[in-house]
């Protein structure tokens, strides 16, 4: 426990009960790592000097590294703390209200869409939440909302070499909506976002068709045969996903 921790500075003990419960080790492997002179350097230059705005601990499975900026590439969970005012951190200084800190994943983009998708979208997207704001402000952070989520979505596919197709916002009224006797129309706002969201899937679409394998050369490097088949095959790839994708739109 953080508790047992024989350190007598009241900062590096309220770091040192975060990362222990985020990282699930034993207090005495801080201790040891506290005890080295650079580690130690580099938490008192966080606490001492203003300008200096984070500190992040990364636990690769072996041993502690701390560091005064983000990774960037993360490999292997971190947690953070980050200063809110741009003043030295003294004994005294009541750590909750002046840092900022939590775990960072070792994949961002998904902690990121998890935040987005679990967090944000429940929360501000939810129209009873919207009790005492005006219509126009409802409106406007909703479809921001959206096209967060959409811009999200678009940014991890990507990340993972795919092209990915968001799906028009309000789709899932669509169904709800469906034209009967007594009601002809769609709603014209599911219309509009259908139709700007075929326009996006387009433009996605082309940027996949003009790569050219041909590239490499064009900037003046010397690509092997294996280049070549691991473009097609990548592309492939991507063209399949992209026609399952469309498939499963029409298919709602």
């Amino acid at each position: 426990m953080a508790e047992d921790i024989e350190i007598e500075d009241d900062r590096v003990l309220f770091i040192a009960t975060y990362v222990i419960k985020t990282f699930k080790f034993r207090s005495d492997r801080f201790e040891k790592f506290y005890a080295l002179e650079e580690n130690k350097r580099i938490i008192n230059e966080f606490f001492e000097k203003p300008t200096v705005t984070s500190l992040i601990f990364i636990y690769p499975g072996s041993s502690l590294v701390v560091q005064l900026e983000f990774p960037a590439n993360p490999k292997a969970k971190s947690c953070y703390f980050i200063r809110r005012y741009k003043e030295q951190i003294t004994k005294e200084t009541n750590l909750n209200k002046a840092l900022i800190y939590g775990d960072l994943s070792y994949s961002p983009l998904e902690q990121l869409s998890g935040l987005v998708n679990e967090v944000l979208v429940p929360v501000l997207g939810n129209e009873k939440n919207h009790g005492t704001w005006p219509y126009v402000v409802s409106t406007d952070i909703s479809q921001h909302v959206k096209n967060t989520k959409s811009a999200v979505f678009v940014v991890t596919g990507q990340a993972k070499g795919k092209t990915l197709l968001p799906l028009p916002v309000g789709t899932e009224r669509v169904v709800e909506d469906a034209p009967t006797e007594s009601n002809e129309k769609f709603d014209r706002n599911i219309v509009h976002a259908i139709e700007t969201v075929v326009i996006d899937w387009t433009h996605q679409i082309r940027e996949v068709l003009k790569k050219d394998s041909a590239q490499p050369l064009l900037e003046g490097l010397n690509p092997t045969p294996f280049v070549e088949i691991e473009f097609w095959k990548n592309k492939a790839t991507n063209l399949e996903c992209i026609y399952e994708q469309v498939l499963l739109c029409f298919s709602i």
